[in-house]
């Protein structure tokens, strides 16, 4: 197997949902996969959910992060919280 698209970053969050992603961009690939869980070091495309096309390259790993947050910010949803209680009459 050749390693193509090096040197490759990956940052690993885990977001509000409770879920954890990987997100990998390697050098020249201009897209960035978003992968379940921690798959830090990984070549492999198993565990992929989503590609992001960036237009081009990351000069650092912030460019990583930003386009993680990006990401999370736009597709994990957080799961949906009780709402308040009702109270009740004469409750304090």
């Amino acid at each position: 197997m050749t390693k193509r698209y090096l040197p490759m970053t990956w940052v690993f969050a885990r977001a509000p949902s409770g879920r954890s992603y990987t997100f990998r961009w390697g050098r020249g690939e201009h897209l960035m996969t978003v992968h379940a869980g921690d798959r830090r070091g990984s070549h492999d495309d198993e565990h992929v959910l989503d590609v992001v096309h960036t237009g081009g390259d990351w000069d650092d790993d912030e460019d990583v992060r930003v386009r993680a947050r990006q990401w999370l910010r736009r597709n994990d949803e957080v799961p949906s919280r009780p709402g308040p209680e009702p109270r009740r009459r004469g409750a304090r």
